[in-house]
């Protein structure tokens, strides 16, 4: 049988693409693609390879939506769900719901990227915010990869625990947190961000 070791050299370019497919194909779960990049390459590299499918991905998503524009994703998404959050990042606060769209557990993000594609929001900043707010998340699964890789099952343990208790939190806070975000929708303030 093989062992996942003996693909490392080439290894990086199919974890690139599959983690640019779980972004375009926003259902599919991205922490899969990251446990195997840290387990093969470290945080660094893994690091590194998540970031890069993740950057490709998100470009690909925003143009593919500016192409596709907002019938298609009315059909494929929900009117309602695309226009509620068109009118997110067309308002003031813009930069601070991508942020906290990426770095909160269990927001909808790569959905975000399809939206971000027919909203008034330039890319460079939507790239940047999202890469940064995804980055924490990112880490904690390749810390998963790295400690599994090291057979390190206390670290898995408590990055478990930790999981867990954010998750909760999260849950917990959930109305909270979408009541915050969504109190920034400003259907007036359609200015180009």
């Amino acid at each position: 049988p093989y062992k996942l070791d003996e693909f490392k050299s080439f290894a990086f370019i199919p974890l690139i693409f599959f983690q640019i497919v779980q972004i375009v194909i926003c259902v599919l779960p991205g922490q899969p693609i990251q446990f195997a990049s840290s387990y093969l390459y470290g945080i660094l590299g893994g690091f590194l390879i998540s970031i890069c499918g993740a950057i490709i991905g998100t470009i690909i998503t925003y143009y593919l939506a500016r192409f596709l524009g907002n019938d298609a994703l009315h059909i494929i998404f929900g009117e309602e769900k695309v226009k509620s959050y068109v009118r997110k990042l067309n308002s003031r606060r813009a930069y601070m719901i991508i942020f906290l769209i990426y770095v909160i557990p269990g927001v909808p993000k790569d959905f975000t990227s399809y939206v971000a594609g027919v909203s008034n929001i330039k890319l460079k900043p939507f790239l940047l915010l999202s890469i940064i707010g995804r980055s924490p998340g990112v880490l904690g699964s390749l810390l998963f990869g790295t400690f599994l890789a090291k057979k390190n099952y206390v670290g898995i343990a408590i990055l478990i625990v930790i999981s867990i208790i954010i998750l909760l939190l999260c849950y917990w806070k959930r109305d909270s947190i979408l009541r915050f975000i969504g109190s920034y929708e400003d259907s007036e303030d359609n200015k180009e961000v």
